[in-house]
């Protein structure tokens, strides 16, 4: 591979990683909104098989089973979201099989009929199988989950969760 083949294949790369991260908070977002077969199949099959996906107040869960039942247990509450996905930086490197990404995220929530900011880092390891990028490890750090009129400065997290 010559130095301008792979500058374009990681530019490539990296643009079907950010289409990937942009659209698990669009199937997110939807499957809120619907409530109709959420988590939908083609946001669990956004996951390899023996996915993780991990989160400072929430916790670890394995396997796309566990994803599943954890994505479920906490939309119950939950009448909106609109997740802003930005500053990503993804690491992929030869063979392309394999990359690494952060990106942080905004999000605005409708929680119990109450408007709600979440910030979160999040930290994922994509893997590249049959010619398509999945998450195989997702690690969200959230930083606040407030109450829009009482801001993160006086509740950090509502709820009674911690970071």
């Amino acid at each position: 591979m010559t130095a301008l083949e792979d500058r374009i294949q990681r530019w490539e790369e990296n643009i079907a990683i950010q289409e990937l991260k942009f659209e698990y908070g669009r199937l997110i977002d939807a499957g809120l909104a619907g409530r109709e077969d959420w988590p939908q199949p083609a946001f669990l099959d956004q996951f390899t098989d023996d996915a993780v996906w991990e989160a400072n107040v929430h916790g670890r869960f394995e396997g796309k089973d566990a994803i599943r039942d954890f994505f479920t247990s906490v939309s119950e509450p939950v009448t909106f979201s609109l997740h802003f996905m930005m500053n990503p930086t993804i690491v992929c490197e030869p063979p392309f099989d394999d990359a690494s990404g952060r990106w942080l995220s905004i999000e605005t929530l409708t929680i119990d009929d109450e408007a709600v900011w979440l910030t979160t880092d999040y930290n994922d390891v994509y893997t590249k199988q049959s010619g398509r990028w999945q998450f195989r490890h997702t690690r969200a750090e959230i930083f606040f989950m407030t109450p829009y009129d009482t801001g993160w400065v006086k509740e950090q997290f509502m709820g009674g969760a911690s970071g």
